[in-house]
This record gives C-alpha cells, structure tokens and sequence, in this order.
C-alpha cells in the first residue's frame, strides 16, 4: 500500500542518465535527464522549455511509469515525493522535477511556510499556481478566439482577455488573504470552508454571460459579490487572531515582488479559472458558429437541401475548440508569462537552453 515500504526492481538515479550518454546511438555525449511531471499535459508544457542540446537530452516521465505496480490512487506531485523519500527517484542533475507551483510562491512570502513543491535543487515549480494559468494570456486568448470564428471580434462592452483582466482585479484581495490565513492557521477548517466556497462559485461563473457586457451579467455579479464577502469574513477573522501586522509585512513583500492586481489571476487555482474561462469562451465561440450557420443558409438558400447541408457540415468541422486550440497556440508561441519566466531562465542557464 501507499507509504509502506516498496521493494522495487529499478531505482531512478541521476547517475544513471550521466552513464547513459556513452549509449548515445547518434556518437554524442549529451546526458540523458529524467524529467519527472505529474500528468500528460504537463509533459507537452514542459517540453517546449527543455529541449534537446549538444549537452542534455530530456525524457519526460509519468509518476506511474517509475512503479505502475505501485497500489495506490495517488499520483502527480504525492506519487513523486513519495518516490523521493523511499529513494526509487533519487534526484539530481539527471533526475529532475517539473512540477505545477500551486500556491507556494504566495505562500513563501509567509514566514514559516515551507513545502516539497518550492523552488530547491533539482526541484522546479512554475511559481504560477499551474500550467493553466499560463494558457490564460490575454493578446493569446483574444487571437485563439479570433482565428476560430474567422473575424476581428468587436464586441460592445468587452473583449475575451477582458474577463481574465476583471477577475484577476476582484480576486486579488481574497486570493492574498486566503494565502496567509491558510498558511497563519495550518489550514484549519474555516480555511478549507473559505477555499470550497470559492470553487463552489467559481463553478457558478460558469454560466455567465457577457454578451452585454461584464456589469450587465447577473452571474458574475453574483461571483464579485460572494469574492467580497469572504475577503471581508476573512479580514474579521484575520483580527480575531492578532495576526494583522504580520498580513501588513506579507502583504508589503508580495508588493515588492510584484505581484498585483493585473497578474494576481496567475496565483488562482489553475483549474477554477480555466475551466470557467474556457465555458464561457466556448459559449462565445458557440454564437459566431451559429451566425456563421446562418450566413450560410441564407447565402445558398436557392441552392438544394443537400447543397446546404454540405456547406454547413463544413462550418461545423473546421470549427475547432476553444480550450485545445489555446493550449497549441500557447504550445507554438512560449508568450512570456510573469513568475514562470523567472523559472525558464533557472532551467535555460542549467540545461544550456537558448533564452
């Protein structure tokens, strides 16, 4: 079971990937580096930062593929550290780390926080809370959705990346205090409270609809207003507990590290702000394929019933996904994301990367 002792048949050492390159079928040296993710996508991101050289070629792993025999439904991030400990992965210049920051970053400003996931050696995290944020860049959102429905967007009152822009501002005060409660109170159960509340709304902003502007949308008014009450309960609680100029140095130091309003939506949990952004640009997606569906039937509308057909089955296959064509368009053009460039650098000086 997970956590009992594991007898295994082959341990992941770095000193294997350094003998490895005398194997090399193509007459190099290069070192074979073990790059250890939590899941599939995580290795097609990580890829596109490591990257095969005169020095380093990298093989991407799953926690599964160091023992698939492993009993236990634990995987990603618990799955590797558990490896570590019991010494099946043992890390070093061949073996490394890619893993998703979560909130450590914020975290590490908290006296006393620490965690497996921080930035060590051999460890690297993306200091964003997950991949998924990075995919959230604005000028990327608004050409991915503009090459979908094949025409410059003009909408009334808001653009796609101006949704990310209004929830990282209304955010931004919870997502600081929720970091520092959690960590000031070891996650007790009002901080677990606070952190099912927001998922649960998170998961109402789905249903928004921005058609008429952000103001006008009863959902996410509905979401800025549940935002507000729990940065202000958390405040009260905050006091109750004497910890307010300890908030005040914190607060002060993610000031410092530049960390604001405007990139605050990289530090919310990867999942909760893609999953929502991705519904509703489905859904604005969804309408220009309905009106395009419509162009049709009234341009060939003296042409046959099957001639219509066709056209429109043709509308309806090249009209590709929101959330995949994100992720490839970010995949092909790296756009430089705040916090996961510091990261990149890290890796680019230690495995010879061009910058």
């Amino acid at each position: 079971m997970f956590g009992d002792e594991m007898d295994v048949g082959f341990v992941f050492d770095s000193s294997y990937g350094e003998k490895s390159r005398f194997f090399n079928i193509d007459g190099s040296m290069a070192q074979h580096v073990y790059v250890w993710v939590e899941a599939s996508d995580d290795k097609r991101f990580w890829m596109g930062y490591l990257k095969n050289n005169d020095e380093f070629k990298f093989y991407f792993k799953l926690p599964s593929e160091a023992d698939p025999e492993l009993e236990t439904a634990a995987d990603g991030c618990e799955r590797l550290f558990y490896f570590e400990a019991t010494g099946v992965i043992v890390l070093g210049v061949c073996q490394i780390f890619c893993l998703d920051g979560d909130d450590t970053y914020l975290k590490g400003f908290v006296p006393g926080f620490s965690s497996r996931k921080s930035q060590r050696e051999f460890v690297y995290n993306t200091n964003v809370y997950a991949i998924e944020n990075a995919f959230l860049n604005g000028e990327l959102i608004d050409g991915t959705i503009e090459a979908i429905v094949a025409q410059r967007l003009a909408p009334p009152n808001v653009y796609p990346s101006d949704f990310i822009s209004a929830l990282s501002i209304i955010t931004f005060p919870l997502m600081k205090r929720m970091a520092f409660y959690e960590v000031v109170t070891k996650d007790n159960e009002s901080a677990i409270s606070y952190r099912q509340s927001l998922r649960k709304n998170f998961r109402s902003l789905e249903r928004a609809n921005f058609s008429q502007g952000l103001m006008q949308c009863h959902f996410y008014s509905l979401f800025c207003r549940a935002v507000e009450e729990m940065a202000a309960a958390i405040i009260v609680d905050c006091e109750a507990l004497g910890v307010e100029e300890e908030y005040a140095q914190f607060e002060e130091r993610l000031h410092e590290a530049g960390v604001c309003e405007e990139n605050s939506y990289l530090f919310l949990k990867g999942h909760f702000i893609f999953d929502s952004a991705i519904k509703i640009y489905a859904e604005l997606s969804g309408y220009y394929r309905e009106k395009e569906i419509e162009r049709v039937r009234h341009a060939y509308r003296k042409s046959s019933a099957q001639a219509i057909e066709d056209q429109v089955r043709s509308v309806e296959k090249g009209w590709v996904g929101v959330g995949e064509t994100l992720k490839h368009n970010f995949y092909n053009s790296r756009p430089n994301v705040p916090f996961l460039d510091a990261v990149c650098h890290r890796l680019a000086l230690e495995y010879k990367q061009n910058i």
